[in-house]
């Protein structure tokens, strides 16, 4: 059995350090739409098959 003793703190320094590099600084805009209108056709789309029983 091997043990290495370390001291972690400057490696957690470095990734806190990179993680806050790497954070965005503004928050995300709220979507435009609820749903993409291709989500919406493929939803409508998908209805219509389920009710007649239309295969794929």
């Amino acid at each position: 059995m091997l043990c290495i003793n370390l001291d972690r703190t400057p490696l957690e320094q470095a990734a806190a350090v990179l993680s806050a590099f790497g954070a965005p600084t503004e928050q995300r805009p709220e979507p435009s739409f609820e749903q993409d209108w291709s989500e919406r056709v493929q939803h409508i789309i998908g209805g219509y098959v389920r009710e007649t029983g239309a295969p794929r």
